[in-house]
């Protein structure tokens, strides 16, 4: 395993230094990101979150807690192309963290987590300003505290900030994290209400206050969604198509979709017939929750694979667990490497910077050597 490990690691430094470069020398350029969270930050960092006239299009509504974080970038003057970087970096080390949580060897995580960073939904957005890794970082680092044994005040109190910033970053989010307590309510429940008032009331004021805002500013708090409970903007229609609706239409766009995303990771969604835990309950719990009840067009099916990290790195992680269980660990972490590796195919040949990024990332992997062996 120590070479797969070498390998894998050797390749994320290289896309690491890669993407880097690329956010500091680019600008913003996305659609999504230019369309509005990239105007919704400029509020925020203007102080007009609560300007209604600011608001020139319904979905400026959308919670903004991801777009603060692009609001900060902006009044320290850093590249904005670096925000998914960031984002990209800390959902490396949480899959790293959440693999050895479960078990694994510290070899086997490096690999697992490197594989979960160079999935092609993923590397895709490492250079604009959509919110769905950070989405991710905040699910895995608040499974992290569900999944902890002993947990002190501050494990509490944290639970409920990285709940609140899910909350606060996606309507989708207070689904996710409703999926989360769902699976691990026994981690939680037995904890007595005091304790669990530490991590409620964070998740509460964090979360809670975009929608605080747009009920106040137009009396519905999931503006412009149309819910029983309240009318939205009646032209948004982007939540009229689901994903299970594209499958039905269109089962081979649907697959090769999948394919293109996840390469040989869609092996994973078997799982279930071999693997009954609750890594596999919360994956397929959060695929659930893409198919049902977030939007998907067939023009961008694509795109919307993004809502799904969530679903398969818990379901990546009870897979290699399965493999290594079997005493065929090396086969999985051939698979991880080969899939590793192509990604390399997304990168722009650069050679004066890759021979650089060379001689680091070797350097960084020995140095990796000598200190953990």
């Amino acid at each position: 395993m120590t070479s797969f490990a070498k390998i894998a690691l050797g390749i994320w430094l290289l896309a690491a230094g890669y993407f880097a470069f690329l956010g500091v020398t680019t600008t913003p350029s996305e659609g999504d990101s230019l369309a509005y969270h990239l105007p919704i930050a400029g509020m925020v960092a203007e102080g007009k979150w609560f300007d209604k006239q600011e608001f020139v299009a319904s979905i400026f509504y959308y919670p903004a807690m991801g777009e603060t974080l692009v609001a900060v970038m902006m009044r320290l003057g850093l590249p904005l192309n670096l925000y998914n970087w960031l984002g990209w970096v800390l959902w490396t080390g949480v899959a790293y963290m959440l693999a050895r949580r479960s078990g694994l060897p510290k070899k086997s995580a490096v690999i697992l987590a490197a594989a979960a960073a160079m999935w092609p939904t993923v590397v895709r957005l490492i250079n604009n300003q959509t919110v769905d890794i950070w989405l991710a970082v905040w699910w895995g680092a608040a499974l992290l505290k569900l999944t902890k044994k002993a947990r002190k005040l501050g494990d509490w109190i944290w639970l409920g900030i990285y709940l609140g910033m899910m909350a606060g970053t996606k309507y989708s989010g207070v689904l996710f994290a409703g999926g989360l307590l769902l699976v691990f309510r026994k981690d939680w429940w037995k904890s007595g209400w005091r304790k669990n008032l530490y991590w409620i009331i964070p998740a509460v004021v964090i979360g809670g206050f975009w929608y605080v805002r747009n009920w106040l500013l137009v009396g519905n708090p999931v503006y412009p969604e149309t819910t029983l409970l309240w009318q939205g903007d009646p032209g948004f229609n982007l939540m009229i198509w689901k994903p299970w609706m594209v499958f039905l239409k269109y089962p081979g766009l649907f697959i090769s979709v999948f394919v293109s995303e996840y390469l040989l990771w869609n092996l994973l969604l078997p799982l279930p017939l071999v693997a009954r835990n609750r890594w596999v309950v919360l994956g397929f719990m959060n695929l659930g929750i893409f198919l049902f009840f977030l939007p998907s067009w067939p023009v961008n099916i694509v795109s919307c694979l993004r809502y799904t990290f969530v679903a398969f790195l818990p379901l990546l992680i009870a897979g290699w667990q399965w493999m290594r269980e079997k005493g065929r660990e090396e086969k999985i972490a051939v698979a991880a490497v080969l899939c590793i590796a192509a990604e390399l195919s997304q990168l722009d040949f650069l050679p004066k910077m890759f021979i650089l990024l060379l001689f680091f990332a070797a350097t960084a992997v020995l140095l990796s050597q000598k200190k953990y062996g």
